[in-house]
């Protein structure tokens, strides 16, 4: 794939594509300790506290599409969810991370 996600969603790109339609995904968080290179790329003590964020979607016939995994600083980042029924027995979700830059 050969795009500029600078201005596009990926999943509007994907689902331009024949066939691929996101039908679910699951994230989560967890706290960690960040390894020597995780500290290194964030700038912060190896073994400073950082939350881990761990996502994978899947298209409309549960084909994967996307995987990912992002190390947060702990002490610039919060976690918001928002939720709502979409119809009964449905739950819809929204994840916003924000980056304090203090």
């Amino acid at each position: 794939m050969d795009e500029d996600f600078s201005d596009q969603s990926l999943y509007r790109v994907l689902e331009e594509r024949p066939g691929v339609v996101i039908s679910r995904g699951r994230r989560s968080v967890e706290a960690a300790l960040a390894s020597d290179h995780v500290a290194k790329l964030l700038g912060i003590a190896s073994g400073a506290p950082v939350m881990v964020l761990r996502c994978v979607s899947h298209d409309n016939r549960d084909r994967p599409v996307e995987t990912f995994v992002a190390y947060h600083r702990s002490d610039r980042s919060r976690f918001e969810v928002d939720l709502g029924r979409a119809s009964a027995g449905h739950v819809t979700s929204r994840v916003l991370v924000t980056r304090n830059h203090a």
